[in-house]
């Protein structure tokens, strides 16, 4: 498995500006002499394979750890780095989302499966953007962070790290596709959203059948706990560039104004606009919003999608508001996410004409 630590909450310490992510610690201080981590019979592990950084350079790993057997299960080894710069998770832009997933592709023969260490207010957005960038995916893409610090006590960072390596390494049991592994469940990663500032239950699928997570040695079908088939990989697509002010996200309110819809729709180079409307996908629909959106979308091509403000449910539905929009040529969301809509609406924004 190949462990990448990008930052946020899981490896802060205290500073005199607050918490701050922190180099060389989490991997150093605490994976490295927990048992449960770092199996001491086995701890010396050499050499350190090679990996790819965010930067593209071809480097040795920060670690490489073996977790303890359990029930005589082969143990799983994984290989972790951290990035240059750690990165507070509200600081997360498309930059970040294009250079992890180059991250992932040019490390992609070496490993049977990738966790990623992230900042929790970002997570989904990450997650989103990855299921769409890494495309095909034969081997489990894993994210997770942690509400506390892991120098914090309590703390769900120990859990959440080693949940998340489990399901990426549960072999034929995995989950093929971009996931995030939090407090004992596994959610699809553009299906998901954070639904809590600081209880552990932070994430949930509000449309899809949350997958309660257990060790897989636990689970009776998953046999085959060696890795994955190489027959089974498939090559990438060319990896398209995200640009995050290709689109905007606007979320509706009660008396919102023509004026205020113009003026984000007026914003240099933009290209598409997520709306979080009300319901079942309802805003004020008077004659000049609608003449607003529609100069947009007709005479400047912009990509208007229209997704709820409400965490289940879809949009587009049989009422009068939500017809207007449809007719003006906003695009139903269903029922996606604002991260998965605004991050796939980049992914379209970024394939060649």
């Amino acid at each position: 498995i190949c462990l990448i630590l990008t930052g946020g909450t899981i490896c802060t310490q205290p500073s005199p500006y607050g918490w701050v992510p922190t180099k060389n610690q989490l991997l150093s201080r605490c994976l490295a002499v927990n048992s449960r981590f770092n199996d001491p019979i086995v701890r010396a592990v050499s050499p350190i394979p090679t990996v790819v950084d965010e930067r593209g350079v071809l480097r040795p790993g920060d670690a490489t750890f073996v977790l303890p057997s359990e029930r005589g299960e082969p143990r799983i080894r994984y290989t972790a780095f951290e990035f240059h710069e750690l990165l507070e998770s509200s600081a997360v832009d498309s930059s970040h989302w294009n250079a992890l997933a180059s991250c992932v592709i040019a490390n992609y023969p070496s490993f049977t499966g990738f966790v990623v260490l992230h900042g929790t207010d970002t997570l989904a957005y990450t997650a989103s953007a990855l299921s769409f960038l890494l495309h095909p995916l034969s081997k489990p893409v894993v994210l997770t962070g942690s509400q506390l610090s892991i120098f914090a006590e309590p703390t769900d960072a120990w859990d959440n790290i080693l949940g998340a390596l489990h399901a990426a390494s549960a072999g034929s049991g995995a989950q093929l596709e971009v996931s995030i592994y939090f407090h004992q469940a596994l959610h699809r990663g553009n299906r998901s959203t954070k639904i809590h500032a600081s209880e552990f239950a932070a994430f949930a699928s509000p449309n899809t059948n949350e997958q309660e997570v257990r060790p897989h040695w636990l689970c009776p079908d998953s046999s085959n706990t060696s890795g994955h088939q190489r027959s089974s990989i498939k090559p990438f697509k060319s990896l398209v560039l995200l640009h995050s002010p290709d689109a905007a996200v606007l979320r509706i309110y009660p008396g919102i104004s023509s004026q205020v819809i113009s003026a984000i729709l007026s914003f240099r180079n933009l290209k598409g606009l997520v709306l979080e409307t009300f319901g079942a996908g309802h805003m004020p629909a008077s004659p000049l919003i609608l003449s607003v959106l529609r100069s947009a979308i007709k005479e400047r091509n912009l990509i208007v999608v229209n997704v709820s403000q409400c965490l289940t449910g879809t949009v587009m539905g049989h009422y009068a508001p939500a017809k207007a929009l449809e007719e003006v040529g906003v695009l139903s969301g269903f029922d996606m996410t604002t991260e998965s809509a605004y991050t796939k609406l980049l992914w379209v924004l970024a394939q060649p004409d």
